[in-house]
């Protein structure tokens, strides 16, 4: 989809366009930046139609394109505010040798969303796709996610990293307390990071760490619908946990339900419906 929704209140919602001037896609990355809300890459219809354009929009409402990205075509990566600049993590992109999909170990910055300069051609933590990263703390923070070479049918690990420049990367733990996960969410409060749903055993699971190394999992009252591949964000005191697919990648059912979590331990389910 190419469409564009707000809410001041997370249980009302509004269309701010309802039809784009970007391409529908999805596997993409967003982050707010400079007062302006950036999308990059993603994997439109088609095999392995992936892009590697870069949009803003200062209103959610008329967007611009960024011209002559360097980055290749990009899919299930991620975008990241840090350090004063927007970085570009990991992700699937196509092998032009074998004309498969393989994921990419490169790290890329810009400053301004318009120039953009590799900045590790090789990560230490090898090729990642599907994984999350936050700022936290001063650092960089890349959690779980998929790795390896080859084809898109990759392992799933639960190791932790974090950088204070984006160039030297230190390893916090190689198994973090939660089980293996890709297609989660990740988000800061300022306190803690919070890990959200994601592929397997953590579906309906919330988890926290204020260091990275050490992570306890959430006793909530209520579980919300085990799920994947959906957004995650902290607001009004909260983690709101939005959409995302059922059962994934079994059933590959959509969900258009919305929770919200205090650190009282509670849940609360905002909308109650899904498709």
């Amino acid at each position: 989809e190419n469409d564009v929704w707000y809410s001041n209140n997370g249980s009302n919602w509004e269309a701010a366009n309802k039809k784009a001037s970007f391409p529908a896609r999805r596997g993409h990355a967003s982050a707010v930046f400079q007062n302006k809300l950036w999308i990059t890459g993603g994997l439109v219809s088609g095999p392995f139609n992936v892009l590697d354009d870069v949009w803003w929009s200062s209103n959610g409402k008329e967007w611009n394109q960024v011209s002559n990205t360097n980055f290749p075509p990009v899919v299930e990566h991620t975008l990241t505010v840090f350090n004063g600049a927007l970085w570009l993590i990991g992700g699937y992109i196509l092998d032009p040798v074998t004309n498969f999909a393989t994921i990419s170990p490169a790290i890329w910055r810009s400053y301004d969303g318009v120039k953009w300069s590799k900045v590790i051609e090789n990560a230490p933590f090898q090729g990642r796709a599907r994984h999350t990263t936050v700022a936290h703390d001063g650092k960089l923070w890349l959690v779980g996610g998929r790795y390896g070479e080859g084809p898109p049918n990759h392992g799933i690990n639960n190791d932790v990293w974090f950088t204070h420049d984006g160039k030297k990367w230190e390893l916090a733990t190689a198994k973090a307390d939660f089980p293996t996960v890709s297609d989660h969410t990740l988000v800061s409060d300022g306190d803690k990071m919070w890990l959200a749903g994601g592929m397997h055993d953590t579906m309906d699971q919330i988890w926290y760490s204020t260091c990275g190394e050490s992570w306890l999992q959430a006793d909530v009252t209520k579980k919300f619908p085990g799920r994947a591949d959906h957004s995650s964000v902290m607001f009004d005191g909260k983690l709101w946990i939005i959409n995302g697919y059922a059962d994934y990648p079994s059933s590959q059912k959509h969900l258009s339900d919305i929770w919200s979590f205090e650190e009282s331990n509670t849940i609360d389910d905002i909308t109650s419906k899904s498709n």
